[in-house]
């Protein structure tokens, strides 16, 4: 796999829409709101031989951060002492980025090639709230510029986005918001987003969780959920959401029904079924059998998880 990786002005990227997806055989951005700005990753298939492994541990912007175990731990640091003062959340985005993506705008640059598994891979750090839509592909810029508005703002007559934010000091977001597409070209997945053979993008908004703290971010996500589905979105059913059965099988229409026969005729007693089927494609109560109740669930299990991240 040979990429590159360019950093634009969201005004660019928004121009030039359809360009950018085209620009490549896979692409993919990550936006970082406060910046306004996106790192764009373009990726080709390639018979040429790996770059030397000086090239790929030195270049900057082959991840969205760098991988060294320090910086990993100096940024989850970071983010934990901002939950006492999240107002610093811009400030410390902006500082963020031109530390880790210090490449000059509108600048390609040096091609890298790597193995496909180590080129596509993105290192998701550590644990996180993540929520991701897809919508038709043509919608992608009305509702980043909608995201944008409601974020940079809290406007919620220009962004069209109802939600209002009780305390405007406390809701900041954590970046960078991902975005992809899927070109739905053979995609006959029941459950899959594009299976109408259309082309969608992902919108995914995430809100890190240092050393499993929680963190503000139900009224973001409830503002993202608002937008996604006033563009009838569908959602990834690998990350959370609040789409009810009911509202699913509106979505997904026959594809959920024909998954939801499978189910019943694979697997009749629920063995396989778990709070989260029950709750989002079955429509029935989770019940006290779905609820964790081992050793690392519970109060117990997140003081264990906080004190051996720590470590």
């Amino acid at each position: 796999m040979a990429y590159t990786t360019e950093t634009i002005s969201l005004a660019r990227f928004l121009s030039e829409w359809d360009t950018i997806w085209s620009s490549a055989q896979y692409v993919r951005a990550w936006w970082w709101p406060y910046n306004r700005k996106l790192v764009i990753w373009r990726g080709n298939r390639t018979q040429m031989e790996r770059s030397p492994s000086t090239l790929l541990s030195q270049s900057p912007m082959s991840k969205w951060y760098s991988n060294l175990a320090l910086g990993r731990k100096a940024y989850e640091a970071s983010l934990y002492a901002l939950t006492y003062r999240p107002s610093l959340l811009p400030q410390f985005e902006k500082i963020r980025f031109r530390s880790q993506c210090p490449a000059k705008e509108n600048v390609i640059s040096d091609t890298i090639v790597d193995n496909p598994h180590s080129a596509l891979q993105v290192d998701c750090y550590f644990s996180q709230y993540v929520d991701e839509w897809a919508i038709a592909l043509p919608k992608g810029p009305e509702a980043i510029t909608r995201l944008d508005n409601w974020i940079s703002t809290r406007d919620t007559t220009e962004s069209g986005i109802p939600v209002k934010s009780d305390d405007p000091n406390q809701v900041f977001v954590h970046a960078p918001i991902e975005i992809r597409v899927n070109s739905g070209k053979g995609d006959h997945a029941f459950l899959s987003p594009a299976r109408e053979g259309t082309p969608v993008v992902y919108i995914g908004v995430i809100m890190y969780r240092p050393y499993y703290t929680p963190v503000t971010y139900r009224q973001y996500f409830s503002a993202y959920e608002h937008l996604m589905r006033s563009l009838d979105g569908k959602p990834h059913w690998a990350k959370q959401h609040r789409l009810s059965a009911s509202e699913a099988l509106a979505r997904f229409g026959s594809g959920l029904q024909k998954w939801l026969d499978v189910r019943q005729r694979v697997d009749p007693t629920g063995v396989f079924v778990n709070g989260f089927i029950k709750r989002h494609l079955l429509g029935e109560k989770e019940g006290k059998e779905s609820k964790g109740v081992g050793f690392l669930e519970g109060e117990s299990g997140r003081m264990y998880k906080r004190f051996k991240a720590v470590l």
